[in-house]
């Protein structure tokens, strides 16, 4: 497996594992083994980005399957922190590799902010019936499969919906939604409780990335032996 993780770029006939940001992807980025048939992006956050990335993606090829891959935030209550997520087409082969991981089935919201307090995500249930939210894979989804690529989405619950973020990214998010590192490090100098809670919850994130990580490689290892035996990613094996 390829394991360098790259902004989007040329692919063709891979697998390709997309995640809108490095601390998404490391846990899986360490991982060894397998082939090299699958490859591992950075899109960035939100909608925009994650168009930009996928039409990249196009242009240098067609990759055999894509799964969306990262942090959500909980909106059904019953979905439990580090519970891995997916959606994906009922009896494709991505569907049966998730399953076969681990992950659970569910439905997201694909939202243009950070929802960032319990009221806000239980509001966002209420309005959607999703189980989760995040902020990209909608836009990858109708990228890829209008170009008839399968694709699944497949997350992992770093918030519970009864949870309240440390704090509101929003405010430190440039408009092409970066973060404002200097910005949030003067925030944080004028308030060490947030700081504290802050590094509690990166510290959450990558137990919560572990657990991605795990289903992800499982997953993988399902999809390339299907590829292997001719079984394509839009067909279940018996």
């Amino acid at each position: 497996m390829t394991t360098a993780v790259q902004r989007a770029g040329s692919e063709g006939g891979e697998g390709l594992v997309l995640f809108a940001l490095a601390e998404e992807a490391a846990a899986f980025r360490r991982f060894r083994g397998g082939g090299d048939r699958v490859r591992m992006r950075l899109t960035g956050i939100g909608a925009d980005n994650a168009r930009a990335a996928a039409q990249e993606v196009l242009r240098g090829g067609r990759p055999a399957w894509v799964l969306s891959a990262g942090f959500a935030g909980g909106l059904d209550p019953a979905m439990a922190f580090g519970r891995v997520v997916y959606e994906a087409e009922r009896g494709s082969a991505l569907e049966a590799a998730l399953e076969a991981g681990g992950a659970v089935r569910g439905r997201f919201h694909c939202a243009d902010r950070v929802l960032v307090t319990a009221a806000e995500k239980a509001s966002a249930w209420r309005a959607t019936g999703a189980s989760a939210v995040e902020m990209e894979s909608g836009v990858l989804r109708a990228c890829f499969e209008q170009g008839g690529i399968p694709m699944a989405t497949v997350r992992v619950i770093s918030d519970t919906a009864m949870e309240s973020l440390p704090l509101d990214f929003n405010r430190y998010a440039t408009p092409d939604m970066r973060m404002d590192y200097p910005r949030l490090m003067g925030a944080l100098v004028r308030r060490p409780a947030v700081a504290l809670e802050l590094m509690r919850f990166r510290r959450r994130l990558g137990r919560a990335a572990g657990a991605l990580a795990s289903v992800l490689w499982k997953a993988v290892r399902r999809l390339e032996r299907a590829e292997n035996e001719g079984a394509g990613p839009g067909m279940a094996q018996e």
